[in-house]
């Protein structure tokens, strides 16, 4: 499948078609999942200069840093040399008929509770366990591992799960604009497992189905018993 997404990239160059962003995070998304890092360098090594490019270095720099690799630092690198920024976060979803909308980040007091008894409950009942490969680098360098915990127990994709059952949504479902990062996607596995139900995230060019059995229509990860 890897080397499939290698052609059509090539052909589509060949043809003097410029891919864009999403076809470069997308073959990156596939060489790090078959876990071929090496090809994955290849194509880093060959994306253009563009501001938008962030999505495909994160996929890298997430894999990296997964593993140890310390090519990581070459990613973090390149990231800060061209001035790239992630774009934020916005996660949408419909309760009672209105389509609502969140950002990573602390917001009501409410909205803060309920995802304090969410995140307390996955991490009791579940061997859900924080995944800071999912932070900026730089962030992870300077922050207390206590600030790390708050930054992703924030992210946008848990605070809409813990909206959607706080009002007794039927079906938890989610629009995000983004690639869900490592720790929303252990968690919302590890949520899902813990729930028997299942959570649906549509990215843009993808979607998750996080199943009660404990794993994900995507095949990436599973609930660790």
């Amino acid at each position: 499948q890897w080397e499939r997404a290698l052609e059509l990239l090539s052909q589509m160059e060949a043809q003097g078609i410029q891919p864009d962003v999403s076809s470069y995070t997308a073959t990156m998304q596939v060489l790090v999942s078959a876990s071929q890092l090496d090809e994955a360098f290849k194509l880093f090594h060959r994306l253009p200069l563009s501001d938008g490019l962030y999505p495909c270095h994160r996929v890298l720099l997430e894999a990296c840093r997964q593993i140890g690799d310390p090519r990581a630092a070459q990613v973090q690198a390149d990231i800060e040399s061209r001035g790239l920024r992630c774009t934020a976060a916005v996660v949408k979803y419909v309760v009672d008929g209105k389509e609502l909308q969140l950002m990573n980040g602390p917001d009501s007091r409410n909205m803060v509770d309920e995802m304090e008894r969410l995140y307390e409950r996955v991490c009791q009942k579940t061997a859900y366990r924080p995944r800071y490969e999912a932070l900026p680098l730089a962030f992870v360098q300077r922050a207390s591992q206590e600030d790390q915990v708050r930054s992703l127990k924030f992210h946008a994709e848990k605070k809409a799960l813990a909206s959607l059952l706080h009002h007794s949504v039927a079906e938890l479902v989610m629009r995000v604009n983004f690639k869900v990062c490592a720790d929303c996607h252990s968690f919302l596995i590890h949520a899902a497992y813990m729930l028997g139900r299942p959570i649906r995230v549509l990215e843009p060019s993808r979607q998750h189905v996080f199943l009660a059995c404990g794993e994900c229509e995507c095949g990436r990860g599973a609930v660790e018993i």
